[in-house]
């Protein structure tokens, strides 16, 4: 909802939270999504291609990037290495990374489909493939309710691992947003109760 990007683009900084010293880690022809920190200190974020990203917004990337070691100040956005992660072409929410660094998990969104038609999906990546989950609900994976009392719509939030095995996601469920926590080696469960409504932002 913040409308056409055109030159702008959303950087990537690290801030010392103790000086406030920051450097920016990223730049270039990409607008940068919310980051979150791998299991080994590395960053998980999005990215999409700018001015492209206009034209296209069914797509995006998902990329690792190595923090310098020492303090902050030690790098260039010029020398931030950056791994792309293998996934399915498409839309992909803000990453989380498991405990043990073996998943990672985001929403998935299909490409092609700026309208929705399919349901976006709990997609977690691992050494062996990627895998969608909870397909079967019939339930987009996202808040998209329009509301503006319980929370935003639309927002993006990062999957949030309770261990090494399972995590848990928003989805739109008859009008409600409800909680679903989703195990890697079987099935998921509701954690919240038909019609009562959590803000994915509270996630």
């Amino acid at each position: 909802g913040k409308g056409w990007e055109t030159w702008a683009r959303e950087q990537l900084w690290l801030v010392d939270a103790v000086t406030g010293d920051a450097e920016r880690l990223a730049a270039g022809a990409w607008s940068w999504g919310s980051p979150s920190l791998g299991a080994d200190d590395s960053v998980l974020v999005t990215r999409t291609a700018v001015p492209d990203g206009d034209q296209d917004q069914t797509r995006n990337q998902i990329v690792r990037l190595r923090l310098p070691t020492g303090q902050v100040g030690n790098t260039a956005p010029s020398s931030t290495p950056v791994e792309v992660i293998e996934r399915p072409d498409g839309f992909a929410g803000p990453p989380a990374e498991a405990p043990d660094g073996g998943a990672i998990a985001f929403i998935h969104g299909w490409a092609d489909d700026a309208f929705g038609s399919r349901n976006a999906l709990p997609t977690v990546v691992t050494a062996e493939g990627t895998r969608h989950f909870a397909a079967e609900l019939d339930r987009p994976a996202v808040d998209c309710t329009l509301d503006d009392i319980g929370g935003p719509a639309f927002a993006e939030s990062a999957p949030i691992w309770t261990s090494a095995t399972a995590f848990i996601v928003p989805f739109t469920d008859k009008g409600s947003v409800r909680l679903w926590e989703q195990h890697l080696a079987g099935p998921g469960r509701w954690l919240t109760n038909e019609g009562d409504s959590a803000s994915s932002a509270e996630l």
